[in-house]
C-alpha cells in the first residue's frame, strides 16, 4: 500500500505575527507532505484467531516547523527537511462466539531526522497493546486494557521514562428499554507517568492523571418511519 498526503500552510504559519514571542511571517513557506509505504499480510487460522503482520517506511517532507532568524533572533515558522521513519507491527485477535475477546499488538519503529540523523521528539521505539472482554453473567462484560510506551526523548534529548498503563471498564448489555451502564477506570494501579512536552513549555515532561473514574449512562431508542401506501 502506499500512500501521498499534504498540508498546505494555513494563515497562523505564514501571517502569525506575536509581538510577545517576536514572531515574524513568512509567505513563501512549501506544502509539507508525506509519503507512507506498507506491506501486510494477514492469516486467519480458523474463524476464531487470526494474525496480522505489517513492515511501514514514511517519509516527510518540508516539515513547516517555528525556527530561529539566528541574525535577528527573531522566530518564524520555515520548511525543514523533514524526517523519515520505518518499523514493524505484529498483531493477533482471538474471538469466541461466547463472548470472549482478546487482541494484541507490538509496534517496533525508529523515527530520525533526515538531516541530522537524531531521533525524533517524542517517538517512542516500543509500543505494545492488549485489550480483552470477557462475559460476567448474561447482562454483563469485563474489559481490560494495557498500554506500554517505551522512553522517548523531549525537545531538548532527554529521556522520559517508560510507562504502562492499565485501564478497566465494568458495562451491561443494553437492556430492553434501551439503556446501558458503564463504570470505567483508567491507570488502575494508580502509576506515575510522564509524556514529554514541546519547547513551548518549560517542564521536561507533563506529568499525566492518576487513577481517575467515568460513570456513563446510555439511552438508545429505535425510531421507526412507516409510509402509508395508498
Amino acid at each position: 500500500m502506499f500512500n501521498h498526503a499534504f498540508r498546505a500552510p494555513d494563515p497562523y504559519d505564514e501571517f502569525y505575527v506575536d509581538q510577545v514571542d517576536i514572531t515574524g511571517t513568512n509567505k513563501s513557506l512549501k506544502p509539507e507532505n508525506i509519503n507512507t509505504h506498507t506491506v501486510l499480510l494477514e492469516h486467519a487460522f480458523n474463524s476464531k484467531v487470526q494474525v496480522a503482520a505489517s513492515g511501514f517506511a514514511n517519509s516527510l517532507n518540508n516539515v513547516i516547523k517555528e525556527e530561529q532568524d539566528p541574525s535577528s533572533g527573531n522566530t518564524h515558522f520555515g520548511n525543514e527537511i523533514g524526517d523519515t521513519g520505518h518499523g514493524a507491527e505484529l498483531e493477533m485477535i482471538a474471538k469466541y462466539p461466547s463472548g470472549w475477546m482478546a487482541r494484541t499488538s507490538y509496534t517496533f519503529e525508529r523515527t530520525r531526522q533526515k538531516q541530522l540523523g537524531m531521533t525524533v521528539m517524542n517517538s517512542p521505539a516500543h509500543l505494545a497493546k492488549l485489550n480483552a472482554v470477557a462475559p460476567l453473567t448474561a447482562a454483563g462484560f469485563l474489559g481490560a486494557e494495557f498500554l506500554f510506551t517505551s522512553s522517548e526523548p523531549n525537545f531538548l534529548g532527554q529521556r522520559i521514562g517508560s510507562s504502562l498503563v492499565a485501564n478497566a471498564t465494568l458495562s451491561t448489555k443494553t437492556f430492553k428499554n434501551g439503556l446501558q451502564l458503564a463504570a470505567s477506570c483508567y491507570n488502575v494501579l494508580d502509576r506515575s507517568w510522564a509524556t514529554p512536552t514541546g519547547p513551548e513549555v518549560a517542564a521536561p515532561a507533563t506529568v499525566q492523571d492518576g487513577r481517575t473514574w467515568r460513570f456513563r449512562l446510555t439511552y438508545r431508542r429505535g425510531f421507526e418511519r412507516k409510509r402509508a401506501t395508498q
